[in-house]
């Protein structure tokens, strides 16, 4: 029994496929486990197509990051085979990829292009139209804060709003985020929340204690 109690337990490992589609022949295109950020797999572009298998755990979060292009794809390791198009940020695969993907682009999609948009401008355009830039990227935050916050409603039931968690306690704070884990949706427990969670908490400890001081109650945790 002592035997057995020192055993680690590893998580369900699945097969991964993606098929894909580049137009950078020649290119490498990498897959990273978003938990710890490694590089697992990767593959060359042959003839516009390129094929990467291989084992991970089932549901992990897994990035298809090409090496010139500032997008990754994301897809849960699901078991189902996907394809995905570099060309276009779309991904074929199961409902649930396909879903996420979507959100993605539609979500974070026009951050990210305004971003890379304005980091092009010398920095000379970039002080002359600061305001111009400024109220735009107001508009395009304002408009992901709210789209994420209708993304969480509408899947609280699946793994999806794991995969933008860390962003959701950027955009609406770390108190807003761990309220969301309160009714315990399907999300909450995948290793990324789980991983955000424990650096949220250490966080408002080290908060809570900086507030404490001789003749002051101890804030409540």
């Amino acid at each position: 029994a002592l035997a057995m109690a020192t055993v680690t337990a590893q998580a369900q490992q699945v097969k991964y496929t993606i098929n894909g589609v580049s137009s950078d022949n020649g290119g490498k295109v990498y897959l990273f486990d978003a938990l710890s950020n490694t590089n697992i797999d990767s593959a060359v572009v042959k003839g516009g197509k390129f094929l990467m298998t291989g084992m991970a755990d089932k549901d992990a979060l897994l990035n298809i990051r090409p090496t010139d292009i500032d997008w990754n794809t994301m897809m849960f390791n699901d078991g189902t085979p996907v394809t995905v198009n570099i060309n276009d940020s779309t991904l074929k695969g199961s409902p649930l990829n396909e879903r996420l993907v979507r959100y993605d682009v539609d979500i974070t999609g026009p951050y990210t292009r305004m971003v890379k948009e304005i980091m092009a401008m010398p920095e000379a355009e970039q002080e002359a139209k600061k305001e111009e830039l400024g109220a735009k990227a107001n508009k395009v935050v304002m408009k992901m804060t709210e789209d994420m916050n209708d993304m969480f409603d509408k899947e609280s039931a699946t793994l999806i709003p794991a995969a933008f968690f860390g962003t959701y306690c950027n955009l609406w704070g770390a108190e807003a985020g761990m309220k969301r884990l309160e009714s315990k949706p399907a999300f909450a427990s995948h290793p990324l929340v789980q991983g955000l969670l424990k650096g949220l908490e250490a966080e408002a400890a080290r908060e809570a204690k900086k507030a404490a001081y001789i003749g002051k109650q101890f804030t409540d945790l």
